[in-house]
């Protein structure tokens, strides 16, 4: 293939005894003794330095899953761990909406990974697996690597290695990869790896490593046969094995499509691509062993299509690509595997974004930049050498601007609601039914009985308790939306049993034959769930007692119940009771713009307060994040400005605000019992 470096793996004799008596053969000639030592040496540093990378990332793991900052990804491997290691060997994930396990990518590893949980009953034993097969993944990278550096004449053999190593350790897409919940492709990316290095050294322990990629799911099933191409473009020693793998890959993926176990998969073909394919004119898409072939010809059988499909996420090509050296996809063993990636996940834009579904390509474009460089470092040393220290400053780039960002990232659940959600659950029996919210519910899906906000949510076991976050964790419903079931809970009678940092948790005894929890009842937003600065909520009593009451100080009684309403007129009807002056405000948060304001006087009874606003058109919005050439194109947020209601109190106020409610102008102002 044009622009690919053919590769001839070699190990010269000195380094090749450190590696063990499998190392292939036929380097170009032997370094000198000083030049293996120093390299066995840095490999022994280079290996330490990626134990230390672990170390960090297990922390990093446990502040994140104690902090509930994992989701619904990580929460349907953790309950399918759970459920397979108590005997369940074919388990409905109620937590994905009781789909069987099985059937949402065939990702047969949770099987393999089950008796763990014998060992160490807690979910924060698979994300520390995750970061293992992270750091393993880096680790076998860069001991190829070191073989790659040894082929090239002179003491700096070593600084060679190094900088494969740098692209690895400082890349920041390696970190976010560890943030987002748990992925069998980690796992599957890591077997890839193995694959590759035992493929490229002719060993047989290979099928090993294909057997447990395979073991990872019907997307992993794809890197093989990403592994497979790297193979044929490496040379003829490895070309008949290579077309096996891609025999091989392509046979899992359609075997596991006729079984119809890729429910869930992520792996898009290509002729159901949203810019007029099959599947938009209402052909049936391809699957299994003609969409995997149709999905890596598409770049030569439908070039101009193809191209016009990837064209929009080209930033984010360039974004994975750019930090790991990126001209590593230009040698055989960098090229396979991330181009399978890069057609999975950018041909549609729901996985263009870095994450761990991009992750496979990481270790294999460094690999590959290595040995780029040590191609050109033979014809052209200077060269390579400047070569060599742009790709060095452009990873350092995209870790400066990125690397400060994964915390605020994915780490948005607060310590106050991570310690109310952790006091509030600590004595939940594991019969019990739990309903959280989306952004909390990771790490407490190890049961049977667990289940995500919606609307109506089934009642399969009793006492049902409910972890509601609405302004915690990374969220995907309208606050609106969360803040309306929060309501509903209390108006079905759950029993507040802790609450705080924006952490609420309910017990609810249904009454007998209940089969559904209606979490529709209530549409007005209750102010005692709202943001204060000069406020304290109420929540006992009946369902009207609560609310938010003013404490007396200066400042904001209620805010941040955002709303996203398209461009129009609307009314703010707020109840509220006071014995003072209060000012009423709609504010465009997204401009921090004041749209509205009304003052009212002492009601001394309850009373709707009804504030007209214009909501304006949204507001443009920055197509791409970051900074200078290290940016992204991110996930678009929701559509429209966010506005709310504010209630200011200048001080010294007896008040007390019960609900916000958002209608259009022309809808009648009337509550009815419904409102909550």
């Amino acid at each position: 293939m044009s622009g690919i470096v053919e590769e001839r793996t070699s190990t010269p004799p000195a380094f090749r005894d450190a590696l063990g008596p499998d190392a292939p053969s036929g380097a170009e000639g032997p370094p000198s003794e000083p030049t293996a030592h120093a390299l066995t040496r840095f490999r022994r540093v280079g290996l330490g330095i990626l134990a230390l990378q672990g170390v960090g990332l297990l922390i990093w793991s446990s502040i994140l899953y104690h902090r509930f900052a994992v989701g619904s990804d990580f929460a349907g491997y953790h309950q399918a761990w759970y459920l397979i290691a108590h005997g369940n060997l074919n388990p409905a994930v109620s937590v994905w909406g009781g789909h069987q396990f099985l059937r949402s990518h065939a990702e047969l590893i949770v099987w393999l990974l089950a008796p763990l949980w014998w060992i160490w009953h807690s979910g924060l034993f698979l994300l520390w697996i995750q970061d293992a097969a992270i750091v393993t993944a880096e680790a076998v990278a860069f001991v190829w690597m070191c073989e790659v550096a040894a082929e090239r004449p002179g003491r700096g053999a070593w600084k060679l290695a190094g900088l494969g190593l740098f692209f690895m350790v400082a890349n920041p897409w390696m970190y976010w990869a560890a943030s987002f919940d748990f992925h069998a492709e980690v796992l599957g990316a890591c077997f890839a790896m193995l694959a590759a290095f035992d493929l490229a050294h002719h060993r047989n322990r290979v099928w090993v490593w294909v057997g447990l990629t395979l073991a990872c799911g019907d997307v992993s099933s794809t890197y093989v046969a990403g592994v497979g191409i790297s193979a044929v473009l490496a040379g003829k020693p490895w070309r008949r094995r290579g077309l096996i793998f891609i025999g091989i890959g392509a046979a899992f993926t359609g075997i596991v499509t006729l079984l119809g176990a890729n429910a869930g998969s992520g792996l898009t073909i290509y002729t159901n691509s949203p810019s007029g394919g099959g599947a938009a004119r209402g052909h049936k898409s391809a699957s299994g062993v003609s969409g995997l072939s149709s999905l890596v010809s598409a770049p030569f059988r439908a070039p101009r299509r193809f191209f016009h499909d990837l064209w929009p996420n080209k930033l984010n090509v360039y974004a994975n690509l750019a930090p790991a050296g990126g001209i590593g996809i230009f040698s055989a063993w960098g090229f396979g595997v991330p181009l399978i990636i890069i057609l999975e996940n950018n041909l549609r834009p729901a996985f263009s974004v870095t994450a761990a579904q991009n992750f496979p390509m990481y270790c294999f474009v460094s690999l590959g930049t290595v040995m780029v460089l040590a191609k050109m470092a033979r014809w052209r040393p200077r060269v390579a050498t400047v070569v060599a220290v742009v790709l060095a400053l452009s990873t350092l780039g995209w870790f400066i601007v990125w690397f400060p960002r994964t915390s605020s990232q994915w780490l948005r659940t607060s310590p106050e609601a991570a310690a109310t959600i952790a006091r509030g659950t600590a004595s939940i029996p594991a019969s019990a039914q739990i309903i959280a919210s989306h952004g909390v519910q990771g790490a407490l899906s190890g049961r049977k009985a667990m289940q995500t906000f919606n609307a109506l949510v089934p009642v399969t076991a009793k006492p049902v308790y409910f972890v509601a976050t609405p302004a915690q964790g990374i969220e995907t419903k309208p606050l609106t939306e969360e803040l309306n079931e929060l309501a509903s809970i209390v108006h079905l009678g759950g029993h507040l049993i802790a609450s705080g940092g924006g952490a609420w948790i309910f017990k609810w005894n249904p009454p007998p034959r209940t089969t559904v929890a209606d979490l529709s009842e209530c549409t007005a937003l209750p102010a005692w769930a709202m943001q204060t600065n000069a406020g304290h909520p109420i929540t006992s009593g009946p369902l009207g007692a609560w609310g938010m009451a003013a404490d007396g100080r200066q400042g904001y009684v209620i805010y941040g119940d955002y709303a996203r309403e398209p461009a129009g007129h609307y009314d703010a009807d707020v109840t509220l009771t006071s014995h003072g002056p209060l000012s009423i405000e709609v504010w465009d948060s997204d401009r921090d713009t004041l749209l509205a304001r009304r003052i009212v006087s002492a009601t001394g009874i309850s009373n709707v307060v009804t504030v007209p606003f214009v909501a304006p058109a949204q507001l443009p919005r920055p197509s791409t994040s970051g900074s200078a050439v290290f940016k992204i194109s991110p996930i678009p947020p929701p559509p429209n400005d966010q506005v709310e209601v504010r209630v200011y109190s200048a001080g010294g106020v007896h008040a007390k605000v019960s609900s916000v409610k958002y209608r259009p102008a022309t809808a009648s102002a009337r509550f009815d019992h419904s409102s909550c």
